[in-house]
């Protein structure tokens, strides 16, 4: 107790001595309590919160792309009323109108020959003041020029120098957020390695190899890393990521890990048949790209 109130007298000593020292360093501490305190730490329930709305996020976005590309197929499935055939009876009845105009023409003589040169310039006075009212619109109104259509249209189009500004679809020119994403298919398998000798992994593997076979959506621009991001997020696969700064590198998707099936063993992945030549991170998607993730035995694979 005595040597509790011995160093309490310390400090007092001190703090008399040091008094402006004293006040600085409270005044840091005050400072840095406020940063922390300002500082949005993000806790797991916060963290599986923004995963879970991620998801879903992803999930409408895919609904209405597929959605979207059901309806412009069926469109294109669909003819016309302009391509479709016309009745047997009409197909007659304009024969017959064809036949009798024909007959009625060859019957006819040639009434501009023998018409004299004022008569011939009555019947074109006539039709000089309809060549001339036809350029005049119904409101009174000269008649457009011929690009002015063109320039119109071109309000709403996509600028061919900038490729990467979005096109305005929804109403108002707002772009709507499914704008921004694309929709690729994706695999993730391990059939070949599946039955292997040299398999050895404690991982629960599917009975046909396939962890995972279907669509998902990444924004515009997206790799094929976020591809695989967005379908272990949304579906519960767990993957390993140990690349570093020269791109992504996968190490395990779903418990199975490299080297587990010989040492020479991974995970390799393929954009429309043709294997990856860099890494996941840098190999960019396009829309309805096929990618497929695999485990391979060998380098070769």
């Amino acid at each position: 107790m005595e040597k509790l109130r011995q160093t309490i007298g310390n400090i007092k000593v001190f703090c008399r001595k040091r008094k402006g020292s004293c006040i600085t360093a409270a005044g840091i501490v005050v400072v840095l309590l406020l940063i922390v305190t300002c500082m949005d730490f993000e806790t797991v329930d916060r963290h599986n919160e923004k995963k879970t709305n991620e998801t879903k996020k992803r999930q409408e976005i895919l609904a209405k792309l597929e959605e979207e590309k059901e309806v412009s197929q069926a469109a294109v499935l669909t003819p016309t009323e302009e391509q479709s055939p016309l009745p047997a009876s009409s197909g007659a009845a304009l024969s017959q109108e064809t036949q009798a105009a024909d007959s009625t023409a060859h019957t006819l003589p040639e009434q501009s020959e023998a018409l004299p040169d004022d008569r011939s310039e009555e019947n074109r006075q006539p039709q000089n003041q309809a060549a001339q009212s036809s350029q005049i619109n119904q409101g009174g109104s000269a008649a457009p020029p011929a690009d002015a259509g063109q320039a119109d249209s071109g309000k709403n189009s996509i600028d061919a120098g900038n490729p990467e500004k979005p096109v305005s679809s929804g109403q108002n020119g707002t772009v709507r957020e499914e704008d921004e994403y694309i929709m690729v298919q994706m695999k993730i398998t391990c059939e070949a390695v599946l039955h292997h000798p040299d398999l050895n992994t404690t991982a629960s593997l599917p009975a046909d190899g396939i962890l995972f076979e279907g669509k998902t959506v990444v924004k515009k621009g997206g790799s094929v890393l976020d591809a695989l991001e967005a379908v272990c997020t949304d579906y519960g696969i767990a993957y390993v990521n140990k690349g570093g700064a020269s791109g992504a590198y996968i190490s395990s998707i779903g418990g199975l890990a490299e080297k587990d099936c010989g040492g020479y063993s991974g995970w390799k992945f393929k954009v429309n048949g043709t294997v990856g030549g860099r890494a996941a991170s840098a190999q960019k998607l396009n829309a309805n790209d096929q990618v497929e993730w695999y485990f391979a035995a060998t380098y070769t694979d």
